[in-house]
């Protein structure tokens, strides 16, 4: 199967209709069996399926500046499209954001930035978070993603991080006591300024650390958790192919997902596959339901707390959204999402369920996607060993059907 892995021959298996049985599907099983196996060949269908072809080798070597900027910038078309409340819709471009972020890097590098140093950003998710993220892959630096929030939040992280450096707007710079010198200021500016050798980037050795995220569901999740390159490269290229359906220039959107447990995962996810992610924050949809439809979603994530909001005022989704997407831990009750299903006019398009887990940079589950139907059906995504554990959480592997639920890593160079 590792010659002849067909995304659209999988894509067609995943879709049923609302009385279809469920079952898993051949390549899935072989996936869990040889997942090492499947991420080369995942791999290889990706770049046989597009003109531009990416750098990355896996379990070698990832070029992730390259497979997010210089690959996609051909397009010329959205990579990030987000509400402002005050100048409404607005849009960045893959070549516009190639010229940002190597600006941003060449200004980091100017100021003693090296390679395998950890980069922590204390950003909303928007544009600048892009630009950081981007940059930081461009000079091969860990990253670190914290949402704004309070100090003490903040401080208690950032002690356990201990980074190199941190980046964040102009309300905390005075108040993070201890960590000014850390500080990355300026960068680009109006007119960036373009490196001579806009090409060059880092590539990622296999095992290296690229991640160092903040898990929402571990009990210490005030302490970071090193993700490799591996897990996230490949992690998120499944999970765009497979997981959301994104192609080169669709669009997807995840409104009021938790930014620790989805990010940079989701957007990594977005971004290696070509397509653009569009940010509206929930208060904005709150106030106007109708923007959620201003862009055709090719995937977009539905929390409680947004669905809560469109059951008071219900927009016509059915011709504006392909597939959307819950997570069945978040709400598990189908009767309300039914309700909110045929509410939106959503009984023509696929409905499915995503669990993301930032401690393996991707999602831990995912599932068919059913026309018209809310259902809570989930497989563990494909590709991932995975393994039942303690429900003491020790991490010990326990027989039988009883335990945690636990992926392990993406595969390995060596397993067949």
């Amino acid at each position: 199967m590792e010659q002849g892995l067909h995304l659209e021959l999988i894509t067609q298996s995943l879709l049923k209709e609302r009385l279809d049985p469920s079952f898993t599907p051949d390549w899935l099983e072989w996936s869990h069996d040889r997942p090492g196996a499947f991420a080369r060949a995942l791999v290889a269908a990706r770049n046989s399926s597009s003109p531009w072809k990416g750098k990355s080798a896996p379990f070698r070597a990832y070029h992730m500046y390259h497979d997010i900027i210089v690959r996609n910038r051909k397009l010329n078309t959205p990579v990030f499209c987000w509400y402002d409340s005050y100048a409404g819709w607005r849009c960045l471009t893959y070549p516009e954001l190639g010229v940002l972020s190597a600006a941003k890097a060449d200004a980091w590098e100017n100021k003693g930035v090296v390679p395998g140093q950890t980069l922590c950003t204390i950003l909303p998710l928007g544009p600048e978070l892009l630009i950081a993220l981007t940059a930081a892959f461009k000079l091969g630096l860990a990253v670190s993603l914290l949402p704004p929030a309070g100090l003490r939040f903040l401080e208690r992280r950032l002690a356990a991080l201990n980074p190199d450096y941190i980046v964040t707007d102009e309300f905390y710079p005075g108040r993070l006591t201890g960590l000014q010198d850390k500080i990355l200021t300026g960068g680009g500016g109006a007119v960036p300024r373009v490196s001579k050798d806009e090409e060059k980037e880092y590539a990622y050795a296999s095992g290296e650390t690229i991640v160092r995220c903040f898990d929402p569901r571990m009990e210490k999740s005030f302490e970071p958790t090193a993700v490799s390159v591996d897990n996230l490269y490949l992690n998120a290229l499944r999970d765009g192919l497979i997981g959301l359906g994104l192609k080169p220039g669709s669009m997807a959107a995840a409104p009021g997902f938790n930014f620790l447990a989805t990010q940079p995962a989701l957007l990594t996810a977005v971004l290696l596959n070509g397509a653009a992610f569009v940010h509206i924050e929930p208060q904005d949809i709150a106030r106007d339901p109708e923007l959620i439809l201003h862009y055709p979603l090719r995937a977009v994530g539905i929390g409680s707390k947004v669905r809560d909001i469109l059951m008071k005022k219900p927009v016509d989704a059915g011709n504006a959204w392909a597939y959307w997407f819950r997570d069945p831990a978040d709400s598990p009750d189908s009767v309300q999402w039914q309700t909110f299903l045929e509410a939106m006019g959503l009984e023509s398009a696929y409905a499915g369920n995503m669990t993301w887990d930032a401690s393996i940079g991707g999602a831990a589950l995912f599932s068919e996607r059913r026309k018209g139907q809310a259902h809570s059906n989930v497989f563990a995504s494909a590709g991932a060993a995975w393994r039942l554990t303690d429900l003491a959480g020790t991490g010990t592997i326990v027989p039988g059907d009883s335990g945690l639920f636990s992926p392990a890593d993406a595969g390995s160079e060596s397993e067949g």
